[in-house]
This record gives C-alpha cells, sequence and structure tokens, in this order.
C-alpha cells in the first residue's frame, strides 16, 4: 500500500468517526426502545396470545437485538474519544490533509520516471559499440 494510500485511510478514519459515533449511539438507542416495546406488549398481554413457539420467537429477537446493541454500543465507545478528539484537533486535521496533498504529488513525481545515462558504462560492461567505432 503507498505511503499516500495509507495517510488517506487514517484521514478517511479519523474524519468518518464523528458520524460512525452518532450512528451507534441511535442503534443503541433504537434497539433500546425495541426492547422495551417488546416488554410493554408482554406487560399489557393479560393472556398471552402466543404459545411455546411464538414465547421462543420474542426471546430469540430479544437475544439478536441486544447483540445488535452491545455492537453499537462498544463501536460508539470505542469511536466516542476518536470523534472528540478530532473535534478539538482541527488544525492537526487539516494539515494531514495537506501531507496527503504533499504525498501524493511526490509518489507522482516518481512513476514513469525515465532515466538519461550520464556515462557510458552500461555500454561498456554489455560490450556495446564504441562511440569511435560509430
Amino acid at each position: 500500500m503507498k505511503t499516500s494510500e495509507q495517510i488517506s485511510a487514517f484521514l478517511g478514519m479519523l474524519r468518518g468517526a464523528p458520524e460512525e459515533h452518532r450512528v451507534a449511539r441511535e442503534q443503541v438507542s433504537d434497539a433500546d426502545k425495541k426492547v422495551q416495546d417488546i416488554l410493554h406488549w408482554l406487560e399489557n398481554n393479560e393472556v398471552l396470545p402466543i404459545d411455546e413457539d411464538g414465547a421462543m420467537l420474542i426471546l430469540g429477537v430479544i437475544g439478536m437485538i441486544r447483540r445488535d446493541r452491545r455492537a453499537a454500543k462498544d463501536t460508539a465507545t470505542v469511536m466516542q474519544p476518536v470523534a472528540e478528539w478530532t473535534k478539538t484537533h482541527k488544525s492537526t486535521m487539516d494539515s494531514l490533509a495537506q501531507l496527503l496533498g504533499v504525498v501524493r504529488k511526490a509518489e507522482k513525481s516518481t512513476e514513469n520516471r525515465l532515466y538519461t545515462d550520464r556515462t557510458d558504462i552500461m555500454r561498456v560492461m554489455l560490450g556495446g559499440p564504441d562511440e569511435e567505432d560509430g
């Protein structure tokens, strides 16, 4: 991976951290609301219109929601310090973006370069014709 690609990936992660953190927090909230809806439904139905299979389905859904919630909460926990850092270090972010531009320019200048021999060492080593033999 090129240096510019590594810088770009890092900068992209930093730039995306606030949004990723926000989305993860929303997912935690949504999961909490879903579980509450299920619990309220169970609370408000004295005679449950479900059989064993229905109960297993409800438990399975709650388990799935809780696993999704845990993954979202973990993401929010990890991304929170990154998101906060990006807000307080805007000048560093701008500096990284400038660095990325400079590195890309340097990489471009090293691509497809042509080299012009300064001496006749390769011709001599490979036994090519002498200039005098012309």
